[in-house]
């Protein structure tokens, strides 16, 4: 019989092999000329000394290459490596410390780079991989006015606001005679609560904002601990994720809110079909990156330039040379037959006059 473990070891071996014929597949699959944007879990590292620490002394290739080879293939680079050369961090931790790796990473494309100011690996509450967070200059679009306001329904358990808009509104009824009339009075107030509950809100976010920062801090303090095979850590770094985990379900949940919202106000946009119909068409007559003759990918202007004239040119130089040479050769010729004739013309004159003389 299979016991559990051999059965366990089996499956995953199983995955690895799957997950190397898929790599091989996808570099064949990817078209290199289109900017191609990789990232997930690649479940293998490319420097096992830099993105590996623990484990077995296996030192097979096969996964490295392949992983090599689909990164090659789409013409894309690991931006975080790029950017940490020399730095040896990890995106996964087995759940005793005793494997770290980074297996999860962003391959972006070469004519890209110059566009990333920055990637950092972050620890993440809801998995035991890490995030990889990457921070991308693009020119934003033209800010938009002052859209629908919707009330955050969750501050209304918070006694601390519902104190204030009682306070306010004990006082606020009293100045019913200062206003034309009952409508004018309302109207106002409302604007009132609803100043109240945005300066509430702006209030309460800088406070958890404050609470996030110290505790990404120090839950990165304790990853970079544990990575470097503190496992006492590790307890403590579970629970201040926890926390992390606790501001980061209010925020989406925030979110959730605002995109209804967003979604009502863009009603009338284009659609994405045809948003993406323009990028294709914009792909087709785009070069962003090239391999020249020496094996190396440019993707600069001037690169890429100089790789099509190279291209173009070297096949027929021969050809354009001896082309060039019967050309000046015709063009000697015929100036020199126009310049004889010329002469002969100029001492057929002469000899005229003389005789007429």
């Amino acid at each position: 019989m299979i016991s559990c473990l051999e059965l366990l070891v089996s499956m995953r071996l199983t995955g690895i092999l799957i997950a190397l014929s898929f790599f091989y597949y996808c570099a064949d699959q990817v078209d290199p000329s289109v900017p191609t944007l990789l990232c997930g879990d690649f479940i293998t590292v490319f420097d096992r000394g830099l993105d590996r620490r623990g484990g077995s002394s296996d030192v097979s290739r096969e996964s490295s290459l392949a992983l090599e080879n689909i990164v090659n293939g789409c013409c894309v680079a690991d931006i975080w490596r790029v950017l940490h050369p020399t730095t040896s961090s990890f995106t996964w931790l087995k759940h005793d410390g005793s494997l770290s790796s980074r297996i999860d990473f962003f391959g972006c494309p070469h004519s890209w780079l110059h566009l990333f100011d920055s990637s950092d690996i972050l620890s993440c509450p809801f998995s035991d991989h890490s995030a990889v967070r990457l921070i991308c200059s693009i020119p934003g679009p033209i800010p938009r006015g002052p859209g629908r306001w919707k009330l955050n329904s969750s501050i209304l358990a918070d006694v601390d606001f519902t104190a204030s808009v009682k306070i306010f509104w004990s006082a606020w009824r009293l100045t019913k005679g200062s206003f034309d009339s009952l409508l004018s009075w309302w109207d106002r107030g409302k604007e009132r609560i609803k100043g109240l509950a945005i300066s509430y809100c702006k209030e309460k976010a800088l406070r958890q904002n404050m609470s996030r920062t110290v505790l990404v801090a120090l839950a990165d303090h304790l990853k970079f601990k544990s990575d470097q095979g503190h496992v006492s850590f590790l307890p403590i770094y579970q629970n201040v994720s926890s926390k992390i985990a606790s501001f980061d379900l209010a925020a989406a949940q925030g979110a959730r809110v605002r995109s209804i919202v967003k979604w009502a106000e863009e009603g009338e946009t284009s659609s994405r079909y045809f948003l993406k119909l323009e990028r294709g068409r914009g792909t087709l007559d785009w070069i962003s990156a090239m391999k020249n003759s020496d094996g190396f990918v440019v993707s600069d202007l001037d690169g890429i330039c100089k790789s099509l004239t190279d291209f173009h040119s070297s096949p027929f130089l021969p050809v354009i040379l001896t082309m060039l040479c019967k050309l000046i050769c015709c063009l000697m010729c015929h100036l020199f037959f126009l310049l004889i004739q010329r002469v002969l013309v100029r001492v057929i004159s002469l000899l005229v006059s003389c005789t007429l003389l």
